[in-house]
């Protein structure tokens, strides 16, 4: 019964905005809200995480910290740019190349502060 009333109010959200007028807008306000949210969310965790690794980013070398902000960077450039660079397979294969590179790297540069 409670998997039917599910059904029943997604339908009922579907219907608004197929046939309602301005249902379309309505529905990019609800996920730009969302986007929104979820952004503001990832920077208070990044906020949160800087804070509480503080010492551990002091002591690493100056060459490793950038490597690591760098690689936040891009992951931050990659996030931004990823409409653009979804619009053709080989932009595609870019993007999710540089976004193994920025993983790894953060990855590397982490796990070498923690350990030396």
């Amino acid at each position: 019964m409670k998997n039917l009333r599910n059904i029943a109010i997604v339908l009922l959200l579907a219907a608004g905005v197929a046939f309602l007028p301005g249902g379309g807008q309505v529905t990019e306000a609800i996920l730009q809200t969302l986007s929104i949210a979820f952004l503001a969310v990832i920077a208070f965790a990044a906020w949160r995480f800087l804070r509480d690794n503080e010492f551990t980013l002091l002591a690493m070398p100056d060459s490793r910290r950038s490597l690591l902000f760098g690689a936040i960077a891009l992951l931050v450039l990659l996030v931004a740019g990823m409409g653009s660079m979804w619009s053709s397979g080989l932009l595609t294969f870019v993007w999710l190349i540089l976004l193994g590179v920025s993983l790894v790297t953060l990855w590397r540069v982490w796990t070498e502060a923690r350990t030396g």
